[in-house]
């Protein structure tokens, strides 16, 4: 996100906060216009705090990729691979973004 903010916001003041918690406080306290975050994420966070007042807008973070994090040289990375290249084609994670995420 901070990546993709510094090269599309350019006429923007760009603030790198420690936690995203910070962020969302900063844009419910009107101290900033907006944050940019992962969707299910930040889906995530608007259904435990409907009373924020935020709301999602638009579909830039789709253009973000997510990622996992292994430890390098991971044994299990292969079979991670495998096993998520799987869970996408069967729809899977797709049945799980609409259950739990609403996205």
């Amino acid at each position: 996100a901070h990546k993709y903010v510094t090269e599309h916001c350019k006429d923007s003041e760009i603030v790198v906060f420690p936690a995203i918690s910070a962020a969302f406080m900063e844009v419910e306290q009107g101290k900033a216009d907006a944050l940019m975050q992962d969707k299910p994420n930040a889906v995530y966070y608007l259904k435990k705090h409907p009373e924020s007042g935020l709301t999602l807008l638009g579909d830039e973070t789709a253009k973000i990729p997510d990622g996992f994090a292994l430890p390098k040289d991971s044994p299990y990375k292969a079979e991670f691979d495998k096993a998520l290249k799987e869970l996408q084609e069967d729809g899977t994670i797709k049945k799980l973004e609409d259950k739990w995420l609403n996205v």
